[in-house]
């Protein structure tokens, strides 16, 4: 990159994993939500890894802390949240240019004025000359295959791993939009909340993740091991569960998601409501493939359910369609 050359930057500050885009170049980096420090106190400093090679030191002996900056869909450690976008920044070169970028970062629909500022602030620490906030799920709907700006009702569902929110544009501009903590990391949760509950199991949440992930996959096995420790003895457990009664405590858990497409619905207005009948509802985001909750939505709603190619990253690639129009978005 030229030390003269001024760049556009979009970053996604996702719960698990953040994102940064480089108008004219793509993604450029993508790193897990996680950094590990040593010591008693975090510091630049003091941090050993970040991303997904932070995971390493989770089971570590050494006095080594892991840790995410983020916690349902907003950041909770800003110096945390700051070091980690600075050492990405740098790893894909985005250090050497003298010309300040101009960096547009995405937000929760629902994100308090506060949490706002924080995320500004988060971004304005890799050097920004200015920036802007955007909403994830209309971040999000710009990655859709379809040209917004036409006269039509779209509804964006994005679930991401602290958060689930959902848009309703026309003609490119936001008509209503809801927002819920609950994504992800509550449906993993249940899973072990199930497990401990059911069977006298503690389940290691990451095993819980590649649960769901595994029950998703078209051709899951009928019966599943679940490893975990038994909370009397502390020693090592073993049970053999059905995938069918696993599927239903997810099922259980997207009740609070699919309440909240339910009664953004109700309050649309009739023209509304017919358009999206013709277009249906586009999901996006990681848990956006978890098993049941396309059936579960359609049936509920009566309405199509479209899967976004690449749902995972529909959020920093219509960041960076945004990143085209950078000069011209304001407040």
């Amino acid at each position: 990159m030229s030390l003269f050359q001024r760049v556009d930057i979009g970053v996604d500050l996702g719960t698990s994993k953040y994102n940064i885009f480089v108008r004219g170049q793509g993604l450029v980096a993508q790193e897990a939500s996680l950094l590990a420090y040593s010591g008693p106190v975090l510091k630049p400093s003091s941090v050993v890894a970040i991303g997904e090679a932070a995971r390493d030191y989770e089971s570590s002996r050494e006095s080594i802390t892991v840790m995410s900056p983020m916690r349902d869909g907003v950041i909770v450690n800003r110096m945390a949240a700051e070091i980690l976008i600075q050492r990405m920044a740098l790893n894909a070169g985005l250090g050497f240019s003298l010309k300040k970028p101009s960096t547009l970062v995405t937000s929760l629909l629902g994100a308090t004025g506060l949490e706002r500022k924080t995320f500004l602030e988060v971004a304005q620490s890799i050097r920004s000359s200015r920036s802007l906030l955007r909403d994830e799920p209309l971040a999000a709907a710009n990655a859709l295959p379809v040209d917004l700006s036409e006269p039509f009702a779209h509804l964006v569902l994005d679930i991401g791993a602290g958060a689930s929110e959902a848009l309703v544009l026309n003609a490119g501009r936001m008509v209503m939009g809801r927002s819920l903590r609950i994504g992800g990391d509550a449906i993993n949760k249940s899973l072990v909340e199930y497990a401990r509950r059911q069977h006298r199991l503690i389940l290691p949440l990451g095993q819980a993740r590649s649960l769901k992930e595994a029950l998703s996959e078209p051709l899951a096995e009928t019966d599943i091991v679940l490893r975990g420790m038994d909370p009397l003895t502390h020693l090592p457990k073993r049970i053999r569960c059905g995938s069918d009664e696993l599927k239903a405590v997810i099922d259980n858990a997207l009740d609070p998601i699919v309440e909240m497409i339910k009664d953004l619905l109700l309050e649309l207005s009739p023209g509304t409501f017919v358009e999206l009948i013709e277009n249906g509802i586009y999901i996006c985001g990681g848990a956006s493939k978890t098993v049941g909750l396309k059936q579960k939505l359609e049936s509920v709603t009566g309405l199509r359910v479209l899967r976004m190619n690449d749902p995972e990253d529909a959020v920093i690639r219509g960041c960076g369609q945004l990143l085209n129009y950078v000069r011209y978005l304001g407040y």
